[in-house]
């Protein structure tokens, strides 16, 4: 079954084609305008009123699953947006339910190659190869459509309008940049012509590429050399307007950011008194004279004004950062996120500091049992030297030649009394000494004040930092400072040196 009876299926609505044998009550001007309205990219002001008269004329046009029925007159279609650029694509609805793809391709496909899309809440989107033949298809704008088992008045109208595909537009776009300007070709009367064109600020943008082309090309010669050098002259003359042009530019655009910079901070402030009117009351002097009801309105009211500080930073981030560098030396951050990363950056220095000691620790256990596996190597070679070198004869010398040592003198009642007399240590003194002792007594390493200080008072609460700093300096004998590092990187480190002293002493 032919899809449109009384036409050739293969010349249905082609460009140009003159429909006088199939429309005899179409007047001439009417036909005329209906090839008009088949032209591609042809838009008249009343085409599409014309349109509709005309498919008043038309059959019906039957399909597999129901048929296409002329407008009804009097019907207006709805405007169409506008086409755009490199647009193959037209948006298809109005459709009744259960209406499938391969409807909508049959309806369509006789305009050209198509592609249609899966259906969205009743809409397609049908792609035609050639942009040339997607005019031809709003030819069906508000045609109605009804299936078999439906009545007349049960058809729904079709309407049909351009669709945004960015596919169309990539391709549009990428012929754009693979399509060679085209250049006019070189002639005296051509250089002649665009002189005047050069000189013009409409036109020169047009005109240029062609003089630069024809200077690429060696075109220029002794006999056009002085029209050439013109031409050359008033390009140049060309960056006065473009340096005026470019400096108005920057003046409105700082003007523009200024406007709205100020509108901008007028709305900050704004937001701000709203948020110290709804702050002023929630105090109670205030609530207790409102009722329940009134009192949660504040309260929610006043949750809407904590986007005030998201305003803020906004404002800071687009405006006050671009003032080149008027931020310089101002804190990005708010002074409670520096107090907490500060905080952060204290507890994680205190477990760098036990990592470290911990480190300490095992080394040298490490070298202990290295220590007592060399002594024990040590004493192993030593007993098997021995059974193959066996010792020498004791050599007993004669005890006529034996010296005699001198008896030690007898004691005197001075050596029986003990020096009880040493310097007292105030208990107070004697406790901090302890617990600094058993401290470093771990960190062999040292540690530094601070990390002192907050160990003693997890202890002690009562201890300053100063007290602790007076007991290390006090005691020389059994603590010792040693700093290492330059300038900013200076530290200070205590460490516990009494067995070092005792050793010194043997």
């Amino acid at each position: 079954m032919p899809l449109i009876p009384c036409m050739p299926p293969g010349n249905m609505m082609m460009p140009g084609m003159i429909y006088n044998h199939m429309m005899p009550n179409i007047m001439p001007q009417q036909q005329m305008d209906l090839q008009m309205h088949m032209m591609p990219g042809m838009v008249m002001p009343n085409m599409m009123d014309q349109s509709m008269m005309m498919n008043q004329s038309m059959p019906n046009q039957i399909f597999s699953l129901g048929l296409l029925l002329p407008p009804i007159p009097g019907t207006s279609v709805p405007s169409r947006r506008e086409r755009p650029k490199g647009c193959r694509t037209v948006v298809v609805g109005g459709l009744p339910n259960g209406v499938t793809t391969d409807v909508v391709t049959e309806i369509f496909k006789r305009f050209g190659e198509i592609y249609v899309n899966s259906p969205r809440n009743g809409i397609f989107h049908v792609r035609f190869v050639s942009s040339d033949v997607m005019e031809q298809a709003f030819f069906l704008t508000g045609y109605r459509f009804k299936l078999h088992e439906q009545l007349d008045n049960e058809a729904t109208t079709i309407f049909i309008d351009y669709a945004m595909n960015r596919e169309d537009e990539a391709e549009y776009e990428k012929d754009l940049e693979h399509t060679p300007f085209r250049v006019e070709q070189f002639t005296p009367t051509a250089l002649t012509a665009i002189i005047d064109k050069i000189k013009s600020e409409d036109e020169f943008s047009t005109s240029a590429p062609t003089l630069a082309v024809w200077l690429e090309r060696g075109e220029c010669n002794k006999k056009n050399a002085n029209i050439f050098y013109s031409l050359i002259q008033v390009s140049n003359n060309q960056l006065r307007r473009l340096f005026n042009e470019k400096m108005q530019l920057d003046e409105e655009f700082q003007n523009l950011k200024t406007s709205l910079k100020d509108r901008f901070a007028r709305i900050v402030m704004q937001f701000e008194q709203v948020a110290k009117i709804l702050t002023a009351a929630k105090h109670q002097r205030v609530s207790d004279h409102l009722t329940k009801q009134q009192r949660r309105n504040v309260e929610m009211w006043l949750k809407m004004t904590e986007e005030v500080e998201n305003i803020k930073e906004e404002f800071k981030t687009v405006f006050e950062d671009e003032d080149g560098g008027t931020n310089s030396g101002k804190p990005m951050v708010s002074q409670e996120k520096y107090d907490k990363l500060k905080t952060e950056n204290e507890n994680l220095s205190y477990e760098l500091e036990g990592y470290k000691n911990e480190a300490f620790l095992a080394k040298d256990e490490a070298e202990r049992k290295f220590e007592k596996f060399k002594a024990h190597f040590i004493a192993q070679q030593a007993m098997q030297n021995q059974k193959l070198y066996p010792p020498l004869p004791n050599y007993k010398p004669d005890t006529m030649h034996e010296v005699s040592k001198p008896l030690p003198p007898p004691p005197t009642p001075d050596d029986k009394k003990v020096n009880t007399s040493s310097p007292s240590v105030p208990p107070t003194d004697a406790k901090l000494i302890s617990i600094l002792t058993a401290f470093l007594m771990v960190h062999p390493l040292g540690a530094t004040l601070d990390y002192l200080v907050s160990y003693v008072r997890s202890m002690t609460h009562n201890v300053t930092q100063s007290t602790v700093l007076q007991i290390l300096q006090k005691y020389t004998d059994v603590f010792e400072c040693k700093t290492s590092g330059i300038g900013a990187t200076i530290e200070h480190r205590w460490s516990f040196i009494t067995f070092d002293i005792m050793k010194k002493d043997r």
